[in-house]
């Protein structure tokens, strides 16, 4: 440096350096060696340092040998002089001084020095070095030189500093706030600072929300890490503490921005629907058939009854009423804010916990809703069947029904094993109209499903009785209803929006009886369902073509559907174009395909959560498939499937009943872990 030939730097004197950024001092142990000299450090520690690195050098009154102690002593004496007098020197002044001989002049130590001392030294120049350093606004280093800077950048470096220091105060308080929430203190958000912990409230919630495409997710990640360094979900866990979200919030329905409450206007326009009823069931071309008595058999906590069902004896076999909630005389495209509200929603979405309404509540659970002992008015389905369950005939209506009574699964099931001849008949043409897919090509596999209910809080794993006779007469009539729909649309070349299915690849073999692992492998053969505005077969239902219009409370398109054919009877006319139903289909497929995961992960979050309480505990598996070195297994109480591997027990086979432990359970990542079989 500019000053290091200027003094010699003998044994036991100080040196001034610069340790990184900052000024440090030295105390000299012996003399110059190859352009280098021993110091003690102001740590005590010693060390080598460059001759070139030195500063200034300043004589001391100690010796090399001088203990440790007075070494120490001195240099920290030395330290707070320096500090003491670089203090009161005015570089304000002197800058202002400076400036009106020009701005952007270089000027060296000695001629600053000239200003402020009337003699001047070493220790005078190294006093203004540590002050000129120290103002971090108006004068800049430049080698040996410094440099005073201009009005406009002093106020910049100035104002600079001073965001600095909000920032830094704004971080502090940040902190502060959150570790207080960690800590359940959960203090009130007021103070300077309370529009920047409102903004880290919502980071925090986006990073719980969208993960790592928050895009704030790293900064948080960052703050959170000081709070809880090893959960990986902390963003949530902090959402929770600060009493803003339940143990068991859906973080599912936040990211897909799905809408759980309907406006003013909407609402408005859904009770303007509901006081079309007495006038539709007045319309003079709706066919009453409140003397043929039909049921409704849901879930008991259904509220949108959007079917009801009735059989009688025909010549040929039976007729069939199938009788669907005629939602498009209620729910009307005039009605802009309600069918643009129905439309963006797509579908209603069912929760354990949670019903999220297409259509709003007054309106669809009421006036829409086929309740027993009100007329109301449905679209209704008309078929003949023969003894064999083979379709004759069939035609649609508008119709004014009365549901006789309101049943559920389990009073059916009921009846039906009771031998009650009405319901028994009726579980016996269900079968029939079963058995006629089947020979059409229809694969009708016993997959065991698992439902999750909640009883107040309590999680309950219920088997989904997909075959018992209830659901086999509700889900036979839903699919001839959708059959001879798609029939009627596609015969008169009506636009739709139809759904297939390819044909089993590897074709399915047939078997007396079904075990958990035949019917995992026979599931691979399984391709996804599709849908498209042309007539496709579904293998899968055993159909040349199928529609889904027998929900209009629940899906837009179904309701667009039931819409589509109620015109075309009417009137001989197309209402909805391709082109029309193309713009739906785009409209809908994410609200519906997002309320398909949304129902799928919600099940699954809750199933998990009941799991977790078997952590530690054996349990009950099958062996579904070994591949390799691992097992799929299928939990038989919760037919839940996991993949481990083999572990160094005897080899199982597809079939073989085992015992696993519950290792570890993440319900909200729907993660499980089981050892190998024992």
């Amino acid at each position: 440096m500019f000053l290091a030939n200027a003094v010699v730097m003998e044994p036991a004197s100080v040196v001034e350096y610069f340790q990184g950024k900052e000024l440090a001092l030295g105390f000299c142990l012996g003399p110059v060696n190859k352009n280098k000299i021993p110091i003690m450090t102001s740590a005590g520690k010693k060390d080598s340092l460059a001759t070139k690195k030195v500063l200034f050098s300043h004589k001391s009154p100690l010796v090399p040998t001088s203990v440790r102690e007075d070494v120490l002593a001195h240099l920290e004496s030395v330290e707070n002089r320096k500090n003491s007098e670089s203090d009161v020197l005015d570089t304000e002044e002197l800058w202002e001084l400076l400036a009106e001989e020009g701005p952007d002049r270089e000027w060296t130590l000695d001629e600053l020095a000239g200003y402020l001392f009337p003699e001047v030294g070493l220790w005078e120049k190294s006093i203004l070095y540590r002050a000129l350093i120290n103002d971090r606004y108006r004068f800049s280093r430049k080698g040996d030189n410094f440099v005073t800077r201009t009005e406009e950048q002093v106020a910049e470096a100035i104002q600079r500093e001073q965001v600095e220091a909000q920032r830094e105060a704004e971080r502090a308080s940040v902190k502060e706030w959150l570790r207080s929430v960690w800590e359940r203190k959960n203090p009130p958000i007021e103070g300077p600072h309370q529009e920047v912990i409102e903004e880290w409230k919502k980071r925090i919630r986006d990073a719980a929300v969208f993960g790592e495409e928050s895009s704030h997710f790293q900064h948080v990640a960052r703050y959170l890490k000081e709070l809880d360094g090893k959960s990986l979900d902390t963003a949530f866990q902090f959402m929770v503490r600060l009493g803003e979200w339940t143990a068991d919030e859906n973080v599912e329905i936040l990211a897909n921005q799905t809408p759980q409450h309907f406006s003013d206007e909407v609402l408005a326009q859904a009770e303007q629907a509901a006081g079309f009823l007495e006038k539709v069931l007045a319309e003079p071309e709706r066919v009453d058939v409140t003397d043929w008595p039909c049921h409704s058999i849901d879930d008991p906590d259904t509220t949108e009854i959007d079917d009801a069902l009735a059989w009688r004896t025909a010549d040929e076999g039976y007729e069939l009423a199938i009788h669907i909630a005629d939602a498009s005389a209620l729910v009307r495209p005039e009605l802009t804010s309600l069918e643009e509200e129905i439309r963006y929603r797509g579908t209603s979405v069912y929760l354990p916990d949670l019903k999220i309404r297409m259509i709003p509540s007054s309106l669809s659970d009421d006036a829409l809703s086929l309740k027993a002992g009100e007329r109301r008015p449905a679209f209704s389905f008309i078929a003949r069947i023969d003894e064999q369950g083979k379709l004759l005939s069939a035609r649609m209506q508008t119709s004014i029904i009365q549901v006789a009574e309101r049943l559920d699964y389990t009073t059916t099931d009921e009846w039906v094993a009771q031998g009650e001849e009405y319901w028994a008949t009726f579980a016996r043409i269900g079968e029939k109209l079963k058995a006629q897919r089947e020979a059409n090509g229809a694969v009708n596999l016993p997959f065991p499903r698992m439902d999750v209910e909640l009883d107040e809080g309590k999680i309950r794993l219920v088997p989904d009785g997909r075959d018992s006779a209830s659901q086999t007469i509700v889900s036979e009539l839903m699919i001839l209803a959708n059959r001879i729909a798609a029939e009627y649309l596609a015969k008169n070349d009506l636009p739709a929006i139809y759904r297939g299915q390819k044909d089993p690849d590897p074709p399915i073999e047939k078997r007396p009886e079904w075990k958990p692992h035949h019917l995992y492998e026979a599931r691979k053969s399984f391709s996804r369902s599709s849908q498209g505005l042309e007539p496709i077969r579904h293998s899968g239902l055993g159909l040349n073509c199928y529609v889904q219009a027998t929900s209009p409370i629940r899906r837009y398109r179904d309701l667009i559907l039931q819409r589509q054919i109620k015109h075309h009877l009417q009137t001989g006319a197309t209402l909805y174009s391709k082109e029309n139903l193309e713009e739906i289909l785009t409209i809908t497929s994410t609200p519906v395909s997002q309320a398909e995961k949304m129902e799928r992960n919600r099940k699954s979050y809750f199933l998990h959560k009941l799991l977790k309480q078997k952590r530690g505990q054996e349990v009950e598996a099958v062996i579904l498939a070994a591949n390799g070195e691992r097992y799929v297994l299928q939990l038989t109480e919760s037919l839940r499937e996991v993949d481990v591997p083999q572990g160094s027990g005897a080899t199982r086979a597809p079939g073989d009943l085992v015992k696993v432990k519950v290792l570890s359970v993440y319900p909200r990542d729907r993660v499980l872990k089981v050892s190998s079989p024992s």
